[in-house]
């Protein structure tokens, strides 16, 4: 009986994310588990650029980020298909309202009924991280599922090369 048989990752693209990947799929590849790949749009930020550039087409805005979530999921899955074909894995793009993302991860991992989430952080510290906010850490503050944070450097702060 394995540990893990669902695990959930958001991934958007950056490095952070598909370091978080390579672990998730290390994972599943250990414990026989599948894979859910979700990239959450932040409507708040599509909104936000909206009205910052007033003649932009906000409709249009979000169509094009769902394209290039879509994309990057497409992405992902195939990079998982060709690392591992016995993974099965699925892929979906979900909405987010303004500053929802953290909720809407542990939305779909409750719907999912994953068993695992897998995410990956980019260790901000201080201003950066007010300013920018951190999803990992609401993740590990309002999560109730087990959560593996990978750090974007991981290596570097391991001490490899």
């Amino acid at each position: 009986m394995s540990l893990y048989n669902r695990i959930l990752v958001p991934v958007d693209g950056d490095a952070p994310a598909s370091h978080a990947l390579d672990h998730a799929l290390a994972i599943a590849r250990d414990q026989g588990a599948r894979l859910k790949l979700i990239t959450v749009l932040d409507k708040g930020v599509a909104d936000y650029r909206g009205a910052e550039v007033g003649w932009l087409d906000r409709e249009k805005w979000h169509e094009e980020l769902r394209v290039h979530a879509s994309a990057t999921l497409e992405s992902a899955g195939e990079r998982v298909r060709a690392a591992a074909a016995d993974v099965p894995v699925e892929t979906e793009v979900v909405d987010a309202p303004k500053g929802g993302v953290w909720k809407r991860i542990l939305q779909a991992a409750e719907d999912w009924r994953a068993d695992l989430l897998v995410v990956g952080t980019h260790g901000r510290h201080g201003v950066d991280r007010v300013l920018l906010g951190s999803v990992s850490e609401a993740l590990v503050r309002h999560g109730h599922l087990p959560l593996l944070v990978v750090p974007a450097h991981e290596e570097a702060q391991s001490g490899g090369s």
